[in-house]
Parts: C-alpha cells; structure tokens; sequence
C-alpha cells in the first residue's frame, strides 16, 4: 500500500451479508425490547410505550433493509441470484408489515 490514494473497500457480497445480519438484530431486538418493556399509561395509551419502541427499531431496520435491498441489485457484483434474493427480502417483509399495520388502522376506522 505504498500509493497513498489506495481505498480498501468491502466486498459487495461481504457488505450484502453484513447488512442482513444487522438487519435480522434490528428485526428480533424490535421484538424482544417491546416484549420486555412494561406497560405504562392509563386506559387507551397504555402499553402504547411498546409500540413505540416496536416502531423504533422497526425504522432502525428499514433503513438497514434499503441499504441491503440497492446493494443486492448490484448485478455486476459475483453474488449468486439466491444471496441478492435474500439481499431483497428484508424490504419486501416490511412493505408486507406496512400493508398490515394499514389494514388495521383502516378496518379499525371503517367498523367504528
């Protein structure tokens, strides 16, 4: 390394796996910190301190989940098409929790 303009950069496949491990201990501590939380709060916002928290690292996730999903549609890169799949499933499984939070908020307000 004698140039001093020499960068070392990660392996998009390397990068690719570290973000799916990142985001796979955002996704379970989302879990575990709401389930572990004590619910605060009298009648209607009681336990909404777990949502919160649900929610907070649920966001910490998605932003994990976007950066694995444009570094899986790196094509020029020698990842097999089953790791850019999986590189891509992180997004698809919080579009799929946003299309349920939805549909209750909605069926909430709709049979009311």
């Amino acid at each position: 390394m004698s140039d001093s303009n020499s960068v070392r950069r990660m392996k998009p496949r390397v990068a690719l796996v570290a973000t799916l491990v990142v985001w796979m201990i955002f996704f379970v501590l989302s879990i575990i910190m709401a389930v572990s939380t004590e619910p605060t709060g009298d009648g209607f916002t009681r336990g909404m301190n777990r949502t919160m928290v649900f929610l907070t690292w649920q966001v910490a996730a998605f932003v994990v989940s976007l950066i694995s999903f444009f570094l899986a549609r790196d094509k020029t890169s020698n990842s097999s098409k089953t790791l850019r799949f999986i590189g891509k499933t992180p997004l698809y499984t919080h579009c799929v929790i946003l299309i349920f939070v939805v549909g209750v908020v909605l069926y909430t307000i709709l049979t009311n």
